[in-house]
């Protein structure tokens, strides 16, 4: 049996199970269903806080799973980064997206940075905060555990 993930919207129907056949794909049978499995949008890996020293980049990272293939928005500071390109950068992967804030300002020390992944099936957010210090030593005195 072979299990294919179909990714066009418009293959999709919410909760179903979906199956078609594929005459004549390459080692199967004419026959042989083919199942799509719908998934909610999961977060894999959590979203690691971050401390950087004021001027460096920084990147986060959010894994995501879901079946259709979920859309991934970030937020920082309850802002849309998709609406301010200057708040960071993002770069979409196959299973997630990557945000790069290429200059960490002191304004930005202690803001929440937030991933959410979305299908038609439902939402998943993960929530990581990012601590911006105007240099190394500032660092060391606000250790944070």
């Amino acid at each position: 049996m072979t299990y294919k993930l179909l990714k066009k919207s418009e293959e999709w129907r919410p909760n179903e199970v979906m199956f078609q056949t594929e005459p004549g794909a390459k080692g199967s049978g004419a026959s042989e269903p083919m199942y799509y499995v719908p998934q909610k949008p999961r977060i894999v890996q959590q979203l690691k806080s971050e401390t950087v020293i004021s001027g460096q980049p920084v990147i986060f990272v959010c894994m995501v799973e879901g079946n259709p293939s979920p859309r991934v928005q970030w937020t920082v500071s309850g802002l849309p980064v998709s609406s301010s390109p200057q708040l960071g950068e993002v770069v979409t992967t196959t299973r997630g997206s990557v945000l790069r804030i290429s200059n960490a300002l002191p304004p930005l020390h202690g803001t929440p940075v937030v991933c959410t992944a979305e299908n038609a099936l439902g939402h998943a957010e993960a929530t990581a905060r990012l601590f911006v210090y105007q240099n190394e030593e500032g660092m060391h005195d606000n250790v944070l555990y």
